[in-house]
């Protein structure tokens, strides 16, 4: 399974609460740890990449490595273009 998660236009004012946030990873890494094999998120704000930094060693460790920030289209059309046919990309 992979998620995608865009950030665009992301701010406090329409985040999920905090406890929302632990229990979906809380589902992910215990009930389908072996099902997740990439968590691509969108267009993160540095504040998600300096979160994401301070939460990572409380996370497992095979969990973090799915993830992929990334800041922008072209580096997700990058990551997700070799499992895309060619002809509908």
């Amino acid at each position: 399974m992979t998620v995608i998660l865009d950030l665009n236009n992301y701010s406090s004012a329409n985040a999920p609460p905090m406890r929302t946030s632990r229990a979906t990873l809380d589902i992910l890494q215990n009930h389908y740890p072996e099902r997740l094999s990439r968590f691509i998120i969108l267009n993160a704000p540095w504040l998600f990449f300096a979160f994401f930094k301070v939460i990572s060693p409380f996370i497992d460790k095979v969990c973090v490595a799915n993830v992929l920030p990334m800041c922008c289209y072209y580096a997700f059309f990058k990551v997700i273009s070799p499992f895309i046919d060619k002809v509908t990309f």
